[in-house]
């Protein structure tokens, strides 16, 4: 866990934007983030206005609307109104921020292949630091050191999906059983999250602006720390924030994947192949 310090006095709200992997710890990180009364954090909605049907220009275009109404508190959608309904006055608000994944054109190949296009949009890494340093914005990059870990969660994402129209499981939810994986495609899973890692630790890296990286697994390990460390970086009072989520994926890997030595092996070869 790590901050840059690189920015003038903050304005009220301070725009905030998380870069994220998927199934890193997001959803609940932004929840905990809008448990604190001074912070106003969206979901992923850049994934409309980054439609990958849509050409550059007009989808940058979009993009960068939707991040400069975030900035100004402006409305962004009605369905999206619940989430400033749940704070106070806009005065108490000293983050304004949301989460995005970055993606190009060619990692819509995952997501056709898992039957899941629908949640698939394009935002290019470079092209967005140009739009966050120009609101002098405070960058969060998340992430997971275990790609193996990373890889099986994508694929029990899926199923819960498929299963419960759910992508994360809530304290009231019941999370699905083991799972079978088909090893070949776990091997494509497994190397491209290993690619979307690289691209946003990329991203992360080029950006000059007030930074802060996150790793889940020192979220699991140290939530306290952690806590105070975002919290600090920030700007804002020390408070304990609220956990939403269970753990869709148990810690004992052995409850999630039935064929889970098999995994293992395709996963030694993929992840460790010199």
């Amino acid at each position: 866990m790590r901050y840059l310090e690189d920015r003038p006095s903050p304005k009220s709200p301070q725009l905030c934007v998380m870069i994220f992997d998927g199934r890193t710890g997001s959803s609940e990180l932004v929840a905990r983030l809008n448990s604190h009364p001074n912070v106003l954090f969206y979901p992923e909605i850049l994934a409309g206005p980054a439609n990958p049907d849509h050409d550059y220009s007009l989808r940058w275009t979009a993009i960068d609307k939707t991040i400069s109404d975030v900035a100004e508190m402006s409305p962004v959608s009605a369905d999206l109104a619940s989430y400033q309904k749940t704070k106070f006055d806009p005065e108490d608000i000293k983050i304004c921020g949301l989460k995005t994944r970055l993606h190009g054109p060619d990692d819509g190949e995952f997501f056709e292949r898992e039957g899941k296009a629908g949640n698939f949009y394009v935002v290019e890494g470079d092209r967005l630091l140009k739009t966050l340093t120009r609101h002098r914005t405070l960058l969060i990059r998340l992430r997971r050191r275990d790609i193996k870990r990373t890889a099986i969660s994508w694929h029990r994402a899926v199923e819960l999906n498929n299963q419960k129209n759910l992508w994360n499981v809530t304290q009231s939810h019941t999370p699905i059983g083991p799972i079978t994986i088909d090893p070949d495609s776990f091997r494509k899973t497994a190397n491209w999250v290993r690619s979307c890692q690289l691209k946003h630790d990329a991203a992360f890296s080029a950006y000059r602006g007030k930074k802060i990286s996150i790793d889940y697994e020192d979220m699991l390990d140290d939530w306290p720390g952690v806590q105070a460390a975002i919290l600090e970086f920030l700007g804002l009072p020390q408070k304990e924030l609220t956990e939403f989520y269970k753990k869709a994926t148990p810690d004992d890997l052995s409850e999630a994947v039935v064929n889970l030595d098999e995994i293992e092996r395709v996963s030694m070869k993929t992840l460790f192949a010199s």
